[in-house]
C-alpha cells in the first residue's frame, strides 16, 4: 500500500509541555530521527482520563429503552513524545503492508491501516468498513448460506500482554 501521508504532524493545542513550531520543523525532524537521541529520551508518562459516553438500548422485555453508561480510558501523550511515535508507526506501517500483502491477507485487515477511498478524499473509517462488510454480505447471500457472526471482547486491549 502507497504510504503518503507524511508522519510529522505539527499541533499546537493547549497541552502539557510546550506545543511544537512549524518554523523548527527541521530541527524536530533531526532530533526524532536520530536513534541515539531517542534512545536516551525521557518520554513523560501518558497522560490519562476517562471519556464516558451515553448510548440508549431497547430491553428485551419490553420496547422501552435504557441509557447505559461506556466508559473508556483515553491516553494522551505530550507533543514531542507523540511526534516520536508518530515516527515509528509511519516505519513499522511498512514492514505491517508487506506481511499483509505477503500473507494474502490484506483484504482481510482493516486496523492499524490507512485504507484510502476509492471515491473520495481521504481514507476509509469505520462507516466505510461496515458499508463493505453488507455489501459483501448481500452479494454473496444470493449465491450461497451466509452465516455472519458480531461480537465484542470487553476490555481487549487493556488486557493485551504488551511484552508478547
Amino acid at each position: 500500500m502507497k504510504q503518503n501521508k507524511s508522519w510529522l504532524k505539527i499541533k499546537q493545542y493547549a497541552h502539557i509541555g510546550e506545543p511544537l513550531s512549524p518554523k523548527n520543523k527541521h530541527d524536530i525532524q533531526s532530533y526524532v530521527r536520530n536513534e541515539d537521541k531517542i534512545a536516551h529520551h525521557a518520554f513523560f508518562p501518558l497522560i490519562k482520563r476517562n471519556v464516558t459516553k451515553y448510548h440508549y438500548k431497547k430491553t428485551t422485555t419490553t420496547s422501552s429503552k435504557v441509557k447505559r453508561a461506556k466508559t473508556r480510558p483515553i491516553c494522551y501523550a505530550t507533543h514531542l513524545d507523540s511526534t516520536i511515535y508518530s515516527l515509528y508507526a509511519f516505519k513499522i506501517s511498512k514492514y505491517y503492508e508487506k506481511f499483509l500483502y505477503e500473507n494474502k491477507i490484506s483484504q482481510c485487515i482493516t486496523a492499524y491501516r490507512s485504507i484510502p477511498c476509492g471515491n473520495r478524499h481521504g481514507n476509509k473509517c469505520n462507516i466505510d468498513y461496515a458499508k463493505d462488510v453488507f455489501d459483501f454480505i448481500r452479494e454473496k447471500c444470493y449465491k450461497e448460506d451466509v452465516a455472519v457472526i458480531t461480537f465484542d471482547i470487553k476490555g481487549f486491549f487493556d488486557n493485551l500482554d504488551h511484552k508478547l
